[in-house]
């Protein structure tokens, strides 16, 4: 049999008795959830069961947000210890982590950057049309002829003939540099 649906349901039926108050200050104290778990003698599944249920998800995004800054000062204060420097990989790690579970919990305030969805195309004369009208300008821009190129430059790019060639060269031949 898969999991233990009774055991759990107790487990659950514990957790409503402590109050979703009580476990939202633990995480709001940057505790994490499996140490929430053990201190109330309940199993890790039964405790996100609880917190995800529709009536605490409100206290658990609040906590989890006030979380994400205890998160960053138990990093810091983890990277500011003096500790054996063979540690030092271990202590990282852990300021690592700590400031993953920020981002996680808070990306408004930890995230590197925002997410930006954009949806639909955009073109390059869409923006510069959307940047005129916020200027405040309400002529659109004229339509030019293309560029005509000096008839000098036309004639060689008319005269050049381009062709495939192989550009290794044998064996023990000297290569010349040609500057243009």
């Amino acid at each position: 049999m898969a999991g233990q649906p009774k055991k759990r349901a107790t487990y659950v039926e514990r957790l409503r008795e402590i109050g979703i108050e009580e476990i939202a200050d633990r995480i709001a104290d940057g505790k994490l959830y499996r140490a929430i778990a053990a201190e109330f003698e309940v199993s890790y599944a039964a405790l996100t069961d609880f917190l995800y249920e529709p009536e605490n998800r409100a206290f658990l995004a609040a906590a989890r947000r006030a979380g994400a800054r205890a998160h960053v000062e138990t990093a810091i204060e983890d990277a500011e210890q003096e500790q054996d420097p063979r540690m030092a990989g271990l202590q990282k790690l852990r300021a690592d982590m700590r400031l993953h579970l920020a981002r996680a919990d808070d990306p408004d305030t930890f995230a590197d950057k925002k997410n930006v969805n954009v949806k639909g195309e955009l073109s390059v004369g869409q923006l510069h049309i959307h940047a005129m009208l916020k200027r405040g300008s309400t002529e659109l821009p004229k339509r030019s002829e293309p560029a005509q190129l000096p008839p000098a430059v036309a004639e060689v790019i008319e005269d050049a003939v381009i062709e495939e060639q192989d550009i290794t060269a044998p064996e023990g031949a000297e290569l010349e540099r040609v500057d243009p």
